[in-house]
């Protein structure tokens, strides 16, 4: 059974995941290209019943290429800031390093708007 302190973290990680999402959707280069979503959780509870560690599994998933990446985030609590953190740098290095899109794109041209349905963006 769920204990308070697992929905609590559950919670917190739903939030880094969705201001992530929403960031990158919303960003006038990405146009929601990328995005993460949480595959699966596990929650170890203290012995002396002081809290848990969540350990989450995320996606990082690229539409235009289809490439995915699995990263593992743990919480257990303490400052969000760090796990925020966490995440926003498994996504840079998910874009810049494993997509590879400065080295293999040119994005000053013509490029898709995955936000809803495929339209053309004209670049200056």
């Amino acid at each position: 059974m769920r204990d308070k302190h697992q929905k609590k973290l559950q919670k917190d990680i739903n939030k880094i995941v969705k201001a992530m999402n929403e960031n990158v959707y919303n960003d006038i280069l990405w146009l929601g290209r990328f995005y993460g979503h949480q595959i699966k959780a596990d929650y170890y509870k203290f012995e002396d019943g002081s809290g848990g560690i969540l350990t989450t599994w995320i996606e990082l998933v690229d539409r235009k290429t289809n490439l995915t990446k699995v990263i593992k985030l743990s919480h257990h609590g303490g400052v969000i800031n760090f796990v925020s953190y966490d995440m926003w740098m498994a996504m840079n290095t998910f874009i810049t390093e494993d997509c590879a899109v400065w080295e293999k794109e040119d994005l000053r041209h013509d490029i898709i708007d995955y936000r809803g349905g495929v339209k053309n963006v004209k670049r200056k």
